[in-house]
């Protein structure tokens, strides 16, 4: 008797073992934590923060381990995601909309926009539309997530008036109204 190619095939099958990948080990790390060193100067005691890899203010000063230079990438461990799926630091960029009047910002894996944040300065975007000014738009009422205002980047001298309402990266709809202009200065913790 003659068997099938088709069901040699299906028996071959059945009797293999089953490929299994290990979990990823992902290394372990000792951070020094500071406190956040971003404040929003329109808004004292409100922190530049993530949530879910939105770039959030939060009324709180948390323990953060960021990385930052005068010309460069702005870190922030545990923010995002990061390129192997580990923890790990998540970059601020800028992303510009199609009204060219803000950017929207969030955490990433791959840093895409360098900034200045040199101590006791404002925190600026470099290249392109360089800017320092920020807007921190309320979040509606009714929503639940993290962070009372979402920051977006002001990358245009004036806001287009039928600019009426904007969207965060996590699909709020903000009210410009509700927007404040700020900057965000960079404090770093003095050692004791």
């Amino acid at each position: 008797m003659k068997i099938p190619t088709a069901l040699l095939t299906v028996i071959s099958l059945a009797g293999a073992s089953p490929v299994v990948t290990p979990p990823k080990e992902c290394p372990l790390y000792k951070l020094l934590v500071y406190p956040d060193p971003f404040e929003a100067t329109a808004l004292p005691g409100y922190y530049l923060e993530s949530a879910n890899g939105v770039a959030v203010l939060v009324n709180d000063r948390p323990d953060v381990a960021s990385a930052y230079s005068s010309n460069g990438p702005l870190g922030l461990w545990g923010s995002g995601p990061t390129t192997d799926g580990c923890p790990g630091y998540s970059y601020l960029n800028a992303h510009l909309t199609k009204q060219n009047s803000h950017s929207t910002l969030t955490w990433d894996a791959v840093s895409v926009t360098n900034w200045n944040a040199t101590a006791n300065t404002d925190l600026t975007k470099l290249g392109p539309r360089t800017s320092s000014t920020f807007l921190a738009c309320k979040r509606p009422s009714k929503s639940s997530k993290i962070g009372a205002y979402v920051l977006l980047l002001e990358t245009a001298v004036a806001v287009p008036s039928d600019d009426g309402s904007l969207t965060s990266v996590d699909g709020d709809i903000l009210t410009r109204a509700l927007c404040i202009p700020t900057k965000i200065r960079v404090t770093p913790a003095t050692s004791a």
